[in-house]
């Protein structure tokens, strides 16, 4: 059998959601480290082995900064330390080798090939919500939760004490409440019935109706703006025009829902820390101080945003004027800027908004077809719930999750520079 990018790219997508499980068998071996250092060694022998388009140097240039911010944390000293904390400090730069890689691998493909590229995607989350709801039934119905820790507390299972539907809230395979609750958002985002001569109706009401029920088993607050947000805005850049109606009406319902019942969505989350507040008023403003409180330490020591404090934890945090003033980064995007540097964060953020920006352009244009069309929307389905969580979570950089965000930025970037080189060849 040929060992082909195609192949590395697709089984590294799959693969990569089930290293919290191995990791958790394994007794806590970093498989994620051995996995992203296999990958940079092959993103490196790319850039000196093969021939480079010149529309991927921006990302080049990225990682390259991506890596010298992590190179930053040895200001602290050498010492096994510090050393430590350079490889806990990778996020990003592995995010964007990532990325660079998939952009590579499928610029290699044609159209077809894409969309079964497309298919594995929806396949892939279709695998997260089952996941999902059997750990939900196993939890909630048969009392493993604690059997569960018990294997997999190494690898960062957890057993969340705020419930909302259901006694036990399930982690999926990306461990985590607040992981399992974007996917589930993406899963039905992906299967809403956008278009009404949408194929398989009956399979993808199925399948909307079990992300439905992964949701309510994973609900967060930060889970609801995740959703709303992507339905507004596809609804708003007329990515949908079929059922423009059915769409503005169910925006504002779940706007005025959000707007009418805030407090008792906060009940729902928050109601134990609530009650040590003598009104929702105080607990708001208390969680309103716990997102913003790093912009006033930010102040104090403004040099160490510039290319980030690296990924520090409690026992590292006195190398930081601002994190060791700091306690807590509730605010997902801030964090990152703090740890990664501000000025990355931000160029990566001004390019993705490019990047949608003219993704939006080439959907509306004559030439893309229903197909085409269909990976552009799906890819807004995975990309902006993603990017809205970033609003508290900082999940973009979870095994697994990081390996779907590329593929869903890769994938319609790739679609649209073929069919725009296509239509110059032509002209």
């Amino acid at each position: 059998m040929t060992i082909t990018y195609k192949k590395i790219a697709l089984y590294y997508l799959l693969l990569s959601f089930s290293f919290g499980i191995i990791s958790g068998i394994l007794n806590g071996l970093s498989i994620v480290l051995i996995f992203d250092i296999m990958l940079v060694a092959l993103v490196f022998a790319i850039f000196f082995t093969k021939k480079i388009h010149k529309d991927s140097m921006q990302i080049i240039i990225l990682i390259i900064f991506a890596m010298i911010c992590m190179f930053g944390v040895f200001r602290y000293g050498f010492n096994p330390t510090t050393l430590g904390l350079f490889f806990k400090s990778r996020g990003f730069f592995v995010f964007l080798a990532t990325t660079f890689f998939y952009l590579f691998t499928f610029s290699k493909l044609d159209t077809d090939e894409l969309v079964k590229v497309d298919i594995l995607v929806e396949n892939v989350i279709k695998l997260n919500i089952i996941a999902i709801l059997v750990e939900g039934i196993a939890i909630n119905y048969f009392g493993m939760q604690s059997y569960l820790y018990q294997i997999f507390s190494s690898a960062d299972y957890r057993i969340n004490p705020v419930p909302v539907f259901f006694d036990s809230i399930p982690n999926g395979l990306v461990f985590g409440r607040q992981n399992a609750s974007v996917i589930s958002v993406i899963g039905i985002l992906l299967w809403l019935p956008w278009n009404k001569g949408r194929r398989r109706v009956l399979r993808n009401n199925i399948w909307l109706f079990a992300s439905g029920v992964s949701w309510m088993l994973t609900m967060t607050t930060t889970s609801i703006v995740c959703f709303i947000v992507p339905v507004l805005f596809i609804y708003f850049t007329g990515m949908v025009k079929e059922r423009r109606l059915f769409f503005l009406i169910f925006s504002a319902m779940l706007v005025y829902a959000v707007i009418s019942y805030y407090q008792n969505i906060l009940e729902m989350r928050y109601g134990d820390s609530i009650l040590s507040y003598e009104n929702t008023d105080d607990f708001i403003e208390s969680y309103y101080y716990a997102f913003t409180e790093p912009i006033e330490q930010i102040k104090i020591a403004p040099l160490e945003i510039i290319i980030g404090t690296g990924h520090l934890i409690e026992e590292d945090t006195k190398y930081s004027k601002i994190m060791s003033r700091t306690e807590s980064l509730e605010l997902g995007v801030l964090a990152m800027a703090i740890k990664h540097g501000a000025i990355l964060t931000g160029i990566t953020l001004v390019f993705f908004l490019i990047h949608i920006l003219k993704l939006l352009r080439f959907f509306h244009e004559s030439i893309v077809s229903k197909v085409e069309k269909g990976i552009i929307l799906r890819s807004f389905c995975i990309t902006l719930p993603l990017i809205v969580s970033l609003g508290h979570y900082n999940s973009l950089f979870k095994p697994g999750i990081m390996q779907l965000m590329a593929t869903a930025v890769a994938l319609p970037y790739v679609l649209r520079k073929k069919k725009e080189e296509m239509m110059s060849m032509r002209e």
